[in-house]
């Protein structure tokens, strides 16, 4: 019960400091949505995301970079902002991966990708679904390497890309 209220009054003075401030706090490891002016067709009230917390990524390089590519799929992309959470679903569980290995995005090398892409191999997920987590890492990689954060992309999704076996 205790436990429960603290994490309520955090969750307030989160949302407060956020949403009141001058200045979009891009820094904040919790952004507030409700700060942002979505065009309605950009929003679906059925499925409302009401924060993006960047707080289960340890690694502090590994955050920033995540925030980056959030604010650029916020604000650049047309995507709802539905789609823009699921899409970070994908990239958080990466970079946890990455959290427990204790990897950095910048130097992550070919042979690390392919370990994680072995994992996700393993997962008994639709041939789809599996695609669509392959084609978002490598999106994330190609926001970094046009960014600048990132020589080049550091793997070729083709090369992972699963297709059904016709009979």
């Amino acid at each position: 019960l205790i436990n429960n209220r603290y994490h309520q009054i955090v969750d307030k003075v989160q949302r407060i400091l956020f949403v009141q401030s001058k200045d979009i706090n891009w820094e904040a490891n919790v952004w507030c949505l409700e700060r942002f002016q979505f065009d309605a067709a950009r929003y679906d009230p059925t499925r409302p995301v009401n924060r993006i917390s960047f707080l289960d990524i340890s690694d502090k390089d590994n955050r920033e970079y995540l925030k980056m590519y959030v604010k650029y799929k916020l604000g650049v992309t047309g995507l709802s902002v539905q789609n823009i959470w699921g899409r970070i679903y994908i990239i958080k569980a990466f970079l946890r991966f990455m959290d427990k290995e204790e990897l950095k995005v910048e130097k992550l090398t070919a042979a690390e990708i392919d370990r994680y892409m072995q994992l996700l191999q393993e997962e008994d997920v639709e041939f789809i679904t599996f695609n669509d987590k392959v084609a978002e890492i490598h999106c994330f990689f190609r926001f970094l390497t046009a960014s600048g954060y990132y020589g080049k992309v550091p793997f070729c999704p083709e090369y992972y890309m699963k297709r059904e076996s016709v009979s």
